[in-house]
């Protein structure tokens, strides 16, 4: 089926040491997956990825928690969505007129490396 992976795959991991610091993994990883629009699966899908993140937190005390994660650690280039359209007509600069030697393919790039802190105030 278009747009969906025939393999997926989300682990989790996470570590409680004492009830103030809390450290944690996930691994998302996928197979390949057909631009929607191939119906017949006739061209080369969407290559597979593997993502991994890491988040951790510090209590400090009951009422104040910083928290820290970093998504996408290893940096990795992948698109989660690809379908085939006809970008001609559209008036778009850059595009010309013959549809020769165009790529009708068209993907939803994923968000590369982030890295994100915080703190929790509970009142």
């Amino acid at each position: 089926m278009p747009g969906l992976p025939r393999q997926r795959l989300r682990l989790g991991l996470d570590f409680d040491r004492d009830g103030r610091w809390t450290l944690g993994a996930a691994l998302v990883a996928a197979g390949a997956s057909y631009y929607r629009g191939d119906e017949p699966n006739q061209a080369s899908p969407l290559p597979g990825y593997a993502v991994l993140s890491l988040r951790g937190s510090w209590r400090l005390s009951d009422a104040i928690t910083i928290q820290a994660s970093a998504q996408n650690l290893l940096g990795a280039h992948y698109s989660t969505f690809g379908l085939y359209g006809d970008p001609f007509g559209l008036g778009v600069p850059g595009v010309p007129s013959d549809p020769s030697g165009v790529d009708p393919r068209f993907q939803s790039p994923a968000a590369l490396r982030a890295a994100f802190v915080g703190i929790r105030v509970r009142l």
